[in-house]
Order: structure tokens, then C-alpha cells, then sequence
């Protein structure tokens, strides 16, 4: 039995994902909505941007926030761990759109 023991003690506890450490999708649904927040109201790439088309963007484009905002967080989610996968390929079909 002692040897059991040892041999349990020796295992090591498998580390959580990232994504895990950052408390799952909906953690970083808020964190992804703050920050989006934060980018529209930031005075050097927001609405009040010196380029031009940043400022238009985001003063423009704002429909489009939602939008963003939950490619980001899949985009993150993805790239932390678990367990969605980004493929892009819709924000590369907006990104022709006039």
C-alpha cells in the first residue's frame, strides 16, 4: 500500500488551461466588452483619433460593435485553450463588404 501512495504522490495534478484560468467564456466575454469599450473612448485610436480612419470607424462603424465584440471573444477563447475555434473566416467575408 505504501508503494501506491508514493506512486499517487508522484502524479503530478494536470495545470488548468488558460482559458480555464481566465474563468471560461463568460469571464472573458466581459473582459473582451470592456476593452471594446475602452478602444471607441481612447483618445489616440478611438473617436477622437488623429487617423482618420479610426476616428471613422468609430464613430461610423459602431453598429458593427456587437459584431466584434463576439469575434474577439471567440478569437480569445480559441487561442486560450478551449474550447472554440476562430476560423476567421467570417471576418474575412466583412472585411470585403463596402
Amino acid at each position: 500500500m505504501a508503494g501506491t501512495d508514493n506512486a499517487q504522490a508522484n502524479q503530478t495534478i494536470p495545470e488548468k488551461s488558460l482559458y480555464e484560468r481566465l474563468g471560461g467564456v463568460f469571464a472573458i466575454a466581459a473582459v473582451v466588452d470592456h476593452f471594446s469599450d475602452a478602444v471607441v473612448k481612447n483618445p489616440i485610436v478611438g473617436q477622437e483619433s488623429k487617423n482618420p480612419q479610426l476616428r471613422e470607424w468609430h464613430t461610423k462603424n459602431l453598429g458593427r460593435l456587437p459584431g466584434l465584440k463576439f469575434m474577439r471573444t471567440l478569437w480569445v477563447c480559441d487561442v486560450s485553450g478551449e474550447p472554440f475555434q476562430f476560423t476567421g473566416h467570417q471576418a474575412r467575408h466583412d472585411a470585403a463588404r463596402p
